[in-house]
């Protein structure tokens, strides 16, 4: 290939050769391809392409889904470890299966609706990348599972397992993720490099404490591992994953509910009518519920018949300011008398003994779906 530097999308388009001898230049971001005998019948045919070639988008549907991923076979071989990238056959094969996976899931109602958003679709597309990396066919070595309108690529133990273990020279000869409750009998230890765990489990086990995850590395010739204690976990999930974040805000707007008494029970499990806030809801949420604790802080709240709220000074177009009612609105409930907490009849149980003002910063402008407990 030439010296020449081709770009699109605004990055470099990649120049490469096939083994046939055919060269080729190609966009990862739109998946604009061309072709030539030599390098530079390639950039003329790249260079007329700029403005001509239509824009391979997302799939829009799940039918799209199966051309789209097979088109951009050669980005996800660069994702996947090396000793599946390097047979073909295995990573066409395994593509084709996380696709069947996908179109089947697809038929479910909850999934479906994940088609009905870009941002779904992203994620769709995102989670079978993520799967392909690790080599793991879906279903098998862990699932798609959709939270709201996103998915979600959860890996299973086995994932990581064939991608650590596997292959030419593998980086590990086994790996172990052990769970630790607070009943457990564990001894672990690193010396000179060297980690060791033991467990003998408790019964009943209790709460989750920590994860060991430790195995045995080829390099070194030794164990090598490192202990994550919960709230080290939670906190990455909690930066990182989405599905989580949308766990804490259900759960948070749950025992909101519980507080006010507005729980019920259908078969005798308890749930609440919970409101999902909109894309155009939630855009200001962050910065209104800031602006709601400097309030709350300096005692500036006002109040009327649907609770407390922040009143903020807006700027107007033509000169002057009005006042603004923040969409961050709470009413407080009595605080529970912690003597009652184990009575069947309060409506806080001992583990949710915490002031209601720690649940109550959800915005008022959101709309209802019920969520089980």
């Amino acid at each position: 290939m030439s010296n020449k530097i081709m770009y699109c999308c605004d990055q470099k388009a990649r120049k490469a050769k096939t083994p046939d001898g055919l060269f080729y230049i190609h966009c990862s971001v739109c998946n604009k391809r061309a072709e030539g005998k030599t390098a530079g019948e390639a950039e003329k045919q790249f260079e007329a392409l700029q403005e001509h070639a239509p824009v391979n988008n997302l799939p829009s549907t799940v039918a799209q889904l199966p051309k789209y991923m097979v088109s951009r076979l050669e980005e996800i071989a660069a994702l996947t470890v090396p000793f599946v990238a390097r047979d073909k056959p295995a990573l066409t094969r395994l593509l084709k299966n996380n696709m069947r996976h996908i179109m089947l899931r697809s038929k479910d109602q909850k999934f479906a609706e994940v088609w009905q958003t870009a941002e779904g679709v992203e994620s769709i597309v995102f989670a079978i990348e993520e799967a392909m990396a690790l080599g793991a066919e879906l279903g098998k070595m862990g699932s798609v599972v959709p939270f709201g309108s996103t998915v979600e690529f959860i890996p299973a133990i086995e994932a990581y397992e064939f991608a650590l273990t596997n292959g030419g020279s593998p980086p590990f000869r086994w790996i172990q993720i052990d769970m630790i409750h607070e009943n457990d009998i564990c001894k672990i230890s690193r010396i000179n490099g060297e980690f060791t765990c033991s467990i003998k489990p408790g019964i009943p086990r209790g709460e989750l404490v920590s994860v060991a995850v430790y195995g045995h590395n080829n390099r070194l010739g030794h164990v090598i591992g490192e202990l994550y204690d919960r709230e080290r976990l939670l906190g990455k999930a909690e930066r990182h994953s989405s599905s989580y974040k949308a766990y804490l805000r259900d759960l948070h707007a749950f025992r909101q509910a519980r507080t006010e008494q507005r729980t019920a029970f259908i078969k005798g499990r308890e749930y609440a009518v919970v409101k999902i806030a909109s894309d155009n809801a939630d855009k200001y949420y962050d910065q209104n519920l800031q602006q709601f604790k400097e309030a709350e802080a300096a005692k500036t709240l006002k109040k009327d018949n649907k609770g407390e709220f922040a009143e903020i000074t807006m700027n107007k177009k033509g000169g002057g300011t009005w006042n603004k009612k923040s969409i961050v609105q709470i009413w407080r409930t009595p605080e529970p008398n912690p003597r009652n907490c184990t009575s069947t009849k309060s409506p806080i149980r001992m583990k949710d003994r915490t002031s209601p003002k720690c649940y109550a910063r959800l915005p008022v402008n959101r709309f209802s779906a019920s969520m089980p407990r």
